[in-house]
This record gives structure tokens, C-alpha cells and sequence, in this order.
């Protein structure tokens, strides 16, 4: 994800050594998640509206542009803990 021109990204954080921390941007109001990449601590998901990006963890959850939960968030949620490495992408 990048952001749109003229806007820049901060890194989240809380971040613990080695982990890549997650870009967060200002929102847009046009918030779009989707599954992008498997990580071995669950999924990556990112706001196609924004670039932000999100996993299981963070102190808050995502939400579409019309508040609704995404489908794949809430199955991320609702993963055991343990078992993120046989998450599907």
C-alpha cells in the first residue's frame, strides 16, 4: 500500500525488535480492508482507502466506510490465538 500523494505514514507504535511495524495514515472516510499478506502471527490486513494497516493485536478494529466489520477481520477475531499459522489467506 502507499499512501496518496502528499500524505505520509507513521509507524505504529509498540513494535517489538524484528517485527516490520504496521503504517498507519490519517483516514479518509473511505475505509476498505482487505487480507494481504500471511504472517506467521496471523494476517496482515490494509485499508485500500488509506493504506493503513492492521493484525490481530492492535488496540482497535477495523471497520468499512459503512461500519460494518469486514468478513475477514471478524474471522481473524474469531481465530484461536495458536493457531495463526494455519490461518488461510
Amino acid at each position: 500500500m502507499r499512501p496518496a500523494a502528499g500524505r505520509t505514514a507513521r509507524a505504529a507504535s509498540g513494535q517489538q525488535d524484528g517485527v516490520v511495524p504496521l503504517l498507519v495514515f490519517p483516514c479518509r472516510q473511505r475505509c476498505d480492508w482487505t487480507a494481504v499478506e500471511q504472517r506467521p502471527h496471523g494476517r496482515l490486513f490494509a485499508c485500500n482507502g488509506c493504506g493503513s494497516q492492521w493484525e490481530r493485536g492492535q488496540g482497535w478494529t477495523p471497520r468499512q466506510a459503512d461500519g460494518t466489520q469486514p468478513p475477514g477481520i471478524a474471522a481473524e477475531l474469531r481465530r484461536p490465538a495458536d493457531a495463526a499459522g494455519s490461518a488461510g489467506s
